[in-house]
């Protein structure tokens, strides 16, 4: 059952009323990270029927920053990265973790060269657990042809990520879900 979901208002004019096949034109695309019960953190990508891409992060910034350190929901690459040539993406989770990482801009990067929104995913998730294997972590991406994809690092309490994607032909965000790896 698909939760409800909030769009930021702002963004409401770039969604509403045009329809989306996904893996094809025409867009709009919005994909929205929620994937904890209770949560106060959230990441979205937009593509615009332009191409235009867009991504964003919020973050409750608490729980498991260290002290006096810049959150990495508005560090470019670490909690969002866009480009309009390749595509958009977003992270959640552990933030000191995704600031030594910049999961969002090599998302981006994958997409850019030739990999597939989810694949993309993977490999993010991959390269953080070379290194952090107990991270706790997810990313969403999108291209600009209207693709998209999700993958999160696998923990005994936190084994399948749920994401919403908007499509306007069903006038609602549809819930999608993605095992952990």
């Amino acid at each position: 059952m698909a939760r409800k979901w909030n769009l930021p208002f702002l963004l409401l004019p770039l969604v509403l009323g045009i329809p989306l096949v996904r893996g094809s034109n025409p867009l709009p695309l919005v994909v929205n990270t929620w994937p904890f019960k209770n949560a106060t953190e959230a990441g979205m990508v937009v593509i615009h029927k332009t191409g235009h891409t867009a991504a964003g992060t919020s973050t409750n910034g608490l729980k498991f920053k260290i002290p006096g350190r810049v959150g990495d929901s508005p560090i470019p690459g670490a909690g969002a990265y866009a480009d309009d040539m390749a595509g958009a993406a977003a992270a959640t989770g552990d933030g000191d973790t995704l600031l030594r990482f910049l999961p969002s801009y090599q998302a981006v990067e994958y997409m850019r060269g030739g990999d597939d929104p989810a694949r993309a995913c993977q490999k993010v998730i991959s390269r953080i657990q070379k290194y952090y294997p107990k991270f706790f972590g997810a990313v969403i991406c999108a291209n600009v042809t209207g693709s998209y994809g999700a993958a999160c690092n696998r923990l005994p309490t936190f084994t399948q990520f749920s994401f919403m994607v908007y499509n306007s032909l069903h006038n609602q965000a549809i819930e999608e879900k993605v095992d952990c790896m």
